[in-house]
């Protein structure tokens, strides 16, 4: 949970479950690992790897984002553990190292060897500097590791399929609100993932970086001049890389569709809490008003399900919208530059 942002987000005191400050309280908590385990045990080692590095940064950045201290410890971490067992890793020699390190890789599957055998590599170099352990051939490593393999992932919905998904949705929102029984937050987190689904298909922004919307991220201006704002900054901003952020039109004929819903419950939520407030608060908070959300995986855990349902495909997901998206607009694009490029 310490790696995964969003669950460190949501186990961190106070009222906000954003990102701020959340540097320096992973130092915290990591320390606290290494005195509790030991810094030379299995998890001592692994923790004082990811302190290592959340102090230092990487090999090409001097500070690494939260996810990115997560993905590096991951790529080998719980195999590594498995595959010592009850030995201690901080007494083994340049053949156990080896043999291990191989054992580890032969865990991985083709795609994911090569950054496995990097991040194991990555991390016997923070072993070699901090606490002096021997140095190994990576010749017979970098042999079973390979090449990186870069596999196409091709996913594709269609308007059909994508409409399916949307009335399943909007049948959740309507068989709840009949119930005697009902709770608002049930209600509410209903809503919110329809909207969650509507943005990313009129968007095709990657679900982490909707997550990370405000209000004050949409901006409804008109029909053909509706936008969200994707940034890295604020308590709650969320971009891969720099090339995802600024204002990315909401369009297509889901928007279409959606947008008269979409509209009031903006509106609503605004004057809920105020002129001076609305502007930062979370798009998908728990209640108007609040500073923390819905887990994402509440949010779109059931889109992926009815996804893989309306495809037919156990592959379909929520990433499966940004790339219909993505493939849309390259399509208009096609299309306009070859009607320009049409001689009169």
């Amino acid at each position: 949970a310490l790696l995964n942002p969003e669950a460190f987000g949501r186990s961190r005191r106070g009222s906000s479950d954003g990102k701020r400050g959340w540097r320096p309280e992973l130092g915290r908590r990591l320390q606290e690992l290494r005195e509790r385990y030991g810094d030379l045990s299995n998890l001592g080692l692994l923790m004082g790897y990811v302190s290592h590095m959340h102090r230092h940064g990487g090999r090409r950045k001097s500070q690494l984002a939260h996810a990115t201290l997560g993905t590096q410890l991951t790529r080998f971490g719980s195999d590594l553990l498995q595959v010592a067992g009850s030995q201690r890793i901080a007494e083994w020699d340049v053949a156990d190292f080896e043999t291990n390190y191989g054992a580890v890789l032969c865990c991985k599957s083709d795609e994911a060897r090569r950054q496995a055998f990097d991040a194991l590599m990555d991390f016997h170099g923070y072993l070699i500097n901090v606490h002096q352990m021997p140095e190994i051939s990576e010749a017979a490593l970098r042999k079973i590791a390979g090449s990186r393999i870069v596999a196409p992932r091709p996913g594709m919905a269609t308007r059909l399929e994508v409409e399916q998904v949307f009335d399943a949705l909007q049948a959740d929102i309507a068989s709840e609100e009949v119930r005697p029984d009902a709770l608002p937050e049930a209600i509410r987190l209903l809503r919110l993932r329809k909207l969650m689904f509507t943005l990313l298909g009129a968007s095709g922004i990657r679900p982490s970086s909707a997550y990370g919307l405000t209000l004050g991220d949409v901006l409804l201006s008109g029909p053909g001049r509706d936008f969200v704002r994707v940034r890295s900054t604020g308590d709650y901003g969320q971009a891969k890389s720099k090339a995802s952020l600024g204002y990315v039109a909401l369009d297509g004929p889901l928007w279409a569709r959606a947008r008269r819903e979409v509209l009031p419950w903006v509106d609503q939520e605004k004057s809920q809490v105020g002129k001076d407030r609305w502007w930062n608060l979370p798009l998908f908070a728990s209640a108007a008003g609040a500073r923390r959300r819905f887990s994402r995986s509440l949010l779109t855990g059931r889109i992926d399900r009815l996804l893989k349902w309306a495809v037919g495909d156990p592959r379909a997901g929520t990433y499966w919208l940004r790339k219909n998206s993505v493939t849309a607009r390259h399509e208009r694009v096609c299309s306009t530059f070859q009607t320009c490029s049409v001689p009169p």
